[in-house]
């Protein structure tokens, strides 16, 4: 019964997947998406270069690889998104099988919330990095949920999280957390050393080579991307709102910036969001927790209008604050639902994700891929609830528990 709803929750979703999808077509519709095609087509005949064919870092390289990849096989953008269907569809299957762990119904329950959840679908319509990074995630999460966790897993993990940060280089940010939670009290000191190491050296051998290749041509460290430094100042300047995003107007930093190389123009925007948080600290200070706090906000303002609508809004909102309000419920419930390990894995990545994105600024997009973590959450919440174990268990249970 349970892999037969299953299997009908992963037609909905393909269904509706698929009729988002043909309905964007071929359109791009943000910058950024165009950006990315146009990097994907220069690679076969030139490199990794940029309009005037000099070499670049500031996209991040996985992504535009793999569309020069499926490129080849069809240069349509709507090749591309169909990819990211599959991705999608891919991830779903994944943490419904995460949530699986916990109680029979979880990965029922976590596929009808991946239904009922209009970012993933309306992602994975757009020629962003999200729906690849969000499998990507699941697949690492689920190597390192095996217990025990060997040697191969965590350095398997570790290889694609290498992968991740090529493609989406803010989860760079995230490796405390995973290092962190291999870390935790459950085997001998030697064992949980041992498999961090090889989590976080199995990463820096994917990242090495192209921070290498930065230093040959840039002659400075650029461990991934030379658009941090912009990204940075769009999170802290004096223009810089709790959601504007990239919607502030930093004209006067990048006027100056204009005419210098590529790698210099990163340092001056570091060294100029660096410059107005030092002078300004009481400022800076509470932007970031106001940015903490907009990590879990239903809506941004987006850079093309005509993408935003009410109707949109509210579906978000009834789709994402239920589901964060079950999941911070269940934290409430500790003593009767004692935290497994990958339950906890998932807590971290996702309320630690909100410190750190923080520091630059924060995005329901870039949140996207960590969205799916919290809808395994919430479906192991839900379908505990007939769960006989809801109720306080008997003396003797309890002790087994403690």
């Amino acid at each position: 019964m349970v892999v037969i709803l299953k299997r009908i929750l992963i037609g909905v979703l393909l269904v509706e997947a698929l009729a988002v999808t043909l309905h964007s077509g071929n359109t791009l519709r943000y910058p950024d998406e165009r950006d990315y095609a146009a990097q994907a087509n220069r690679i076969p005949a030139h490199g990794y270069v940029d309009e005037q064919l000099q070499p670049t870092a500031y996209r991040p390289p996985a992504y535009p690889w793999m569309l020069m990849i499926i490129h080849q096989c069809s240069p349509q953008p709507l090749a591309a998104k169909t990819f990211n269907i599959l991705c999608l569809l891919m991830t779903a299957w994944l943490i419904s099988r995460l949530a699986e762990k916990i109680t029979p119904f979880g990965g029922v329950a976590t596929l009808g919330l991946v239904c009922a959840y209009p970012l993933f679908i309306y992602t994975s319509s757009t020629l962003y990095p999200q729906a690849s990074a969000a499998l990507l995630l699941a697949i690492i999460i689920t190597l390192l949920s095996r217990t025990p966790l060997t040697r191969s897993a965590s350095t398997q993990a570790g290889l694609l999280m290498g992968l991740l940060a090529l493609m989406v280089p803010a989860f760079l940010l995230t490796l405390p957390l995973f290092a962190g939670w291999l870390l935790r009290p459950s085997t001998t000191t030697g064992r949980r050393i041992l498999t961090a190491l090889l989590f976080l050296i199995a990463a820096s051998a994917v990242v090495a080579p192209w921070s290498l290749r930065n230093y040959r041509v840039f002659h400075q460290l650029i461990p991934v991307s030379s658009n941090t430094g912009l990204n940075l100042l769009l999170g802290n300047s004096p223009g810089t709102r709790p959601n504007s995003g990239v919607n502030v107007d930093v004209s006067a930093y990048t006027r100056i910036a204009s005419s210098m190389p590529e790698a210099e123009r990163d340092r001056y925007y570091h060294r100029q969001a660096l410059a107005w948080i030092q002078a300004h600290p009481g400022d800076a200070i509470r932007l970031y927790f106001r940015k903490v706090l907009n990590y879990f906000n239903f809506r941004n303002e987006l850079f093309v209008r005509t993408e935003s609508s009410t109707w949109r809004d509210a579906v978000q909102f009834l789709a994402y604050y239920p589901l964060l309000l079950a999941v911070l419920a269940r934290l409430v419930m500790l003593k009767r639902f004692p935290m497994t390990p990958g339950e906890g894995l998932l807590y971290l990545l996702y309320f630690g994700n909100a410190l750190l994105s923080a520091v630059f600024f924060t995005r329901m997009r870039f949140r996207m891929p960590f969205d799916f973590l919290l809808v395994a959450l919430g479906g192991m919440f839900i379908a505990r609830w007939p769960d006989k174990g809801l109720r306080q268990p008997p003396p003797s249970a309890a002790k087994r528990l403690n």
